[in-house]
């Protein structure tokens, strides 16, 4: 997408707000929750799925808020004003502005939702995907700014999974889904500008550059894609599971999740690096080590 274009297809530009109208329809997509399968809290009842389903879209929205404004946004900051690690075109850099817009509006739609449907998420705390990425951060002797971009190019090639899924649950409010195809129509244009801008990183760095910063990428995809057990816990307890039995149903589900369920999940950014020549030497080593890739 060019500059040019951005003023033509993107969302805040010609797109609408989504306005909640109807009271039918559930919070979120049972899929995306695999806590619910577990016999102890299917003896809950319908009226602790729905608070759980409620606190799931709580924390969805909270993590696009965060993920869209304090990551991916400052990594678009770092490229359009030249302080990424490595310098972009200047096409890139115009292009780096309008998807700063882009990610801005998906959080103003984001709290807009929060609003109309009477949640809110101030008891929340930093989604453990950023918890993760600070951690990672802090250990690197790599600047900040090119962890962050890594980051960004990991999630923004990764995000794809759950719009597609919830765009097609035929039972969740219009509202949301609304939302997530708004969010889909400008996330398929990031994906394709990140996925550039992996290419224009792998080719920039020299082969020490590769060899020590490659390994780096699956513990930043695990850190994306990884669930929040934490807030699983929570959730369940505020549901009315015992703690105890809320840790043990989080250990079972995460027991019963499957590796190619995960690598699927991981691919795209896969083909992204691929792409870029990038899955090779201590890289792919990496991948393997990490159970993403066959050996």
């Amino acid at each position: 997408m060019s500059s040019r274009d951005w003023f033509d297809v993107a969302r805040v530009r010609v797109g609408r707000r989504p306005v909640h109208r109807t009271p039918e329809g559930r919070l979120f997509s049972p899929s995306l929750l695999p806590v619910l399968a577990d016999p102890r809290v299917q003896a809950l009842g319908h009226e602790a799925e729905e608070q759980l389903l409620g606190d799931a879209l709580r924390r969805y929205l909270h993590f696009t808020i965060v993920l869209e404004t304090e990551v991916v946004g400052r990594t678009l900051l770092d490229l359009a004003h030249q302080r990424a690690p490595t310098p972009v075109s200047d096409q890139a850099r115009r292009e780096a502005f309008s998807l700063h817009c882009d990610e801005s509006w998906h959080a103003v739609l984001a709290v807009d939702l929060l609003d109309q449907l009477g949640l809110h998420c101030d008891d929340l705390g930093p989604p453990a995907f950023l918890t993760r990425l600070n951690r990672l951060t802090l250990a690197s002797a790599d600047p900040a700014s090119l962890m962050y971009l890594l980051f960004s190019i990991a999630s923004e090639t990764l995000i794809s999974n759950s719009l597609r899924i919830l765009s097609a649950d035929p039972f969740l409010k219009p509202v949301i889904r609304e939302f997530v195809e708004e969010h889909a129509r400008d996330e398929a244009h990031h994906s394709a500008y990140f996925r550039t801008r992996s290419a224009d990183l792998w080719q920039a760095l020299d082969p020490c550059d590769r060899d020590r910063i490659g390994p780096i990428w699956p513990s930043l995809i695990h850190a994306y894609l990884e669930p929040d057990t934490e807030a699983w816990v929570a959730d369940l307890v505020r549901a009315g599971l015992a703690s105890t039995d809320a840790h043990s149903v989080v250990t079972d589900t995460l027991a019963c999740s499957s590796t190619g369920a995960f690598r699927s999940a991981a691919r795209p950014t896969l083909t992204a690096l691929e792409s870029a020549n990038a899955l090779r030497g201590p890289t792919r080593e990496a991948f393997v080590k990490a159970d993403l890739l066959d050996a």
